[in-house]
This record gives structure tokens, sequence and C-alpha cells, in this order.
């Protein structure tokens, strides 16, 4: 209320037709669990300390119901230090292209058109391999030589899944970038907080499509997807398939009375079939077992998941700065979590 002092020192309310009654605010409960959300954000900054990175975020969320149970994004201050800048998570900072956690898509995929089994095996040759004028190399000096499919994806060999990827969708690419938007990855999963990033895939009819857009696409170039995005793909196969849609508010109230519960939401009944769910389960599993994260295997429980690295780039050229990543749930036999890192 306004007010006017009259002589003497005493006061009068004034009433004013613009005035606006203050209303009781409405509450919002989360999904986040402040224990495994305090864990997440220890854990990132520790380790962006550690590698001096620029920026990093973590989510986890429940498989089942889509739940998110933490999520936590850590910016670099030009005075040194790490406080949350932007949600990387979920926005368009944090749209990047994948690199090899993209993988996984490319596989299923085949594995759906395709009588493509684990056992098969490509010639990756000394580790480069050239798609037109374009040279594509393994992360392993000298290459993998002939290699099964199940080892293509454990060491994340670029040449093996590009191989594979081109030699079957060569002559049709539109078809493969059909079985990526199928699995959702297309289209934003209309996050409950505002501000989410929209997933950038190329497409056979872009004037920028080329002859090495399809190779280099199958390993996760060439496209842009946020971590939420990525995460709910994984979280699909640890869900035998089905996609549900990430969710970080439960309900929101007034004292004691619900205005609205959000229950949890099945984006996609299937991305995939039961037999293609199976064969890249195996192949998620091998990547922590015997590939490029056995050094997060351990024996209290199973993980299993994809590691990822993609070159940074800058004023339109790649450089030799980095994203890496993780992506993956656990336990790897039943799963309770999924997370990307």
């Amino acid at each position: 209320a306004l007010f006017q002092r009259l002589p003497g020192g005493n006061w009068k309310p004034v009433h004013n037709d613009a005035e606006v009654r203050p209303k009781q605010g409405i509450d919002i409960q989360t999904t986040i669990d402040i224990n495994l959300q305090d864990v997440a954000e220890s854990s990132l900054l520790n380790h962006l300390t550690m590698h001096d990175a620029d920026k990093g975020c973590v989510i986890l969320m429940e498989v089942a119901t889509g739940e998110i149970k933490a999520m936590a994004n850590l910016g670099k201050l030009q005075a040194g230090g790490y406080t949350e800048i932007y949600n990387y998570a979920v926005g368009n900072e944090g749209l990047t292209e994948p690199g090899s956690t993209f993988k996984l898509a490319s596989m299923i995929a085949l594995f759906e058109d395709s009588n493509l089994q684990l056992t098969d095996t490509v010639q990756t040759g000394n580790g480069v391999y050239e798609f037109y004028d374009r040279k594509m190399t393994d992360a392993k000096p000298g290459g993998y030589g002939k290699i099964t499919v199940q080892d293509v994806f454990e060491k994340s060999s670029n040449i093996g899944v590009s191989r594979l990827v081109t030699e079957h969708f060569g002559i049709k690419p539109q078809k493969f970038v059909d079985y990526i938007s199928n699995m959702g990855l297309a289209s934003p999963v209309d996050f409950q907080m505002q501000g989410e990033a929209k997933p950038f895939i190329s497409k056979p009819s872009d004037k920028l499509w080329s002859g090495v857009s399809l190779p280099w696409m199958s390993i996760g170039y060439e496209l842009k997807v946020a971590p939420i995005h990525t995460l709910t793909l994984y979280n699909a196969i640890a869900n035998n398939g089905t996609m549900i849609q990430p969710i970080i508010v439960k309900e929101a109230r007034i004292a004691d009375h619900i205005i609205e519960r959000y229950e949890t939401k099945v984006l996609k009944d299937r991305i995939c079939t039961e037999q293609t769910v199976e064969k890249v389960k195996k192949m998620l599993e091998g990547v922590v077992e015997r590939g490029t994260a056995k050094n997060i295997s351990n024996a209290i429980y199973s993980i299993a998941g994809k590691t990822g690295t993609a070159q940074k780039i800058v004023n339109k050229q790649y450089t030799k700065s980095y994203y890496t990543s993780f992506v993956g749930y656990f336990p790897a036999d039943k799963p309770k979590y999924s997370c990307i890192v």
C-alpha cells in the first residue's frame, strides 16, 4: 500500500487503482535427489578442475520413469574457478556434434535395416581410410585391421562404423536419416525447463550435403544434439526400446492443493526391435568390460555405455580441442539409472 506523510509526522493510506493484491505463490516439487545432486556437482567440479576444462555437465536419470535425479552444469570463470553459468545439459550452448556417442544410433540403423551380426567382420585397414578426398583415421596408430562388429564398437573405430554405414546406406542416405529421426534424435523432448535446444540433423536435400556427409555423420559429425537428447536415446535402450520423456518437475501446488501432477510419459513405444536392443546392449557392455571405457569397470555393479570424443569448431574450423563424454546406464543387467557426462 502507498502512504502520504501529513504535517506533524502522521501518515495516511493513499488508494491506488494500480495496486495489485499479493497472491500466494506456487510451490514446485522437483524430481531431484539432493544427495545424488551433491555427488554429481562435486564430482563434476573435481574433474573439470583436474583437466582444466572450459565447461561440463552431468545428468542422472531414472530409467523407468524419466525422472531427473541430478543435473549439474559448470562453466569456467575468467578469474578462475567454476560456477553455474548456463544449462549446457539442455540449452543451445550445449548443442554440439556428439562424436562417438552417436555411433549407437548408427549401429541401431544398421541392425534394423540388415542382417548384420556382432560376429561379422569389417576391414579397418591401417587406421587411415579415404572417403573421396577426405581422410578418416582411427585412434590406434597402424589401425585395427580386420575386426568384428563387436570390436568396432568396443574400440570405437571410426573407419569400421563409417564403412559399415556407407556400404549399406550409401545409395539410400535418406533412409539412414529417417532411422535417426525415428529414434527421436531429430526432435526436442519438450523438456519442462525453458530453453531446450532443437537438434540439427543433416539431410541429403541440404545444399551442403556431399559424398563425405554420410560417413562423417555416422560417427557423430554434421549433426548437433544436446546432452539431454543423447541421454534420452541411451535411456531408451536401457528401457528395452521404450523412449521415456525426461522430467524434472513432479507437481505444482499451492499449499496442500495440487494444481498439476506430471506423470511418466512415453515418447515412443519402441525405437527398434527387441533383437536390435539385445545386440546393442551387448556392445555397450563390451565397451566397459574390454573397450574404451574399461577404466570405469568395477566389481560392485556392471555398467554399459559409450565414450565420445568430438573435435571443437572454432571460426568454422576443426581444432585440436575436444568435447569428451560418456553416456550409459547401470547396473547393466537391470538398469536403474542412465547418465551422461
